[in-house]
């Protein structure tokens, strides 16, 4: 259980089974405890599919923020606790193959199905882009894991990812502000 900050960690499990089978895009349905409270099991996007040393599938880790009952029991999780899983589950992304592009848009840990997925593009060679936010640039969590992509562009990745979908001809405008600094104020003045 790696804790990023108060709110967030990511909390490797050994599930060798799962993690063979999981595709990008997949979750699992994880008891959070032992008891009633929280009663139903809770989903949780497939962050990373975790390697042992011969670069086999032995666990998964998932990306949790502690916002209820459930999520906090999980940010407690201690070495060697068992929690029931059930998957991988849903419907996988499909990865695409150059020359097309891929751009991924995700905010918090809305960035956790992500990991998986920029893994699969990578090996198909297919360019990648990462658009990530947060409400405050240091949540911005494991953005070392994307390096190898085009981005990540963690400061006025909404302003971008909409000028870019403006440009392809499609309707859209910005519901919220990129960072007040000096490339979310060129990205606004771009946009107007």
């Amino acid at each position: 259980n790696r804790r990023l900050s108060a709110d967030y960690n990511v909390l490797s499990l050994a599930a060798p089974r799962i993690a063979a089978a999981a595709r990008p895009g997949q979750f699992v349905m994880i008891k959070t405890s032992g008891g009633q409270d929280p009663l139903l099991r809770r989903p949780f996007s497939i962050f990373e599919v975790l390697r042992d040393e011969a670069g086999e599938p032995s666990g998964i880790s998932i990306f949790n923020k502690r916002i209820g009952v459930g999520t906090t029991l999980l940010s407690r999780v201690e070495a060697g606790a068992r929690l029931p899983l059930l998957g991988p589950l849903g419907r996988p992304f499909e990865p695409v193959d150059p020359p097309a592009e891929a751009w991924m848009v995700a905010g918090g840990v809305g960035l956790a199905p992500f990991v998986t997925l920029a893994a699969a593009l990578q090996a198909r060679g297919t360019p990648t882009t990462l658009f990530y936010g947060a409400r405050r640039a240091e949540e911005l969590y494991c953005v070392n894991l994307f390096e190898d992509l085009v981005g990540p562009f963690p400061s006025g990745a909404p302003a971008i990812f909409i000028d870019q979908a403006a440009k392809l001809g499609q309707p859209c405008g910005i519901v919220s502000c990129v960072g007040d600094d000096d490339f979310g104020r060129v990205n606004l003045d771009r946009l107007r």
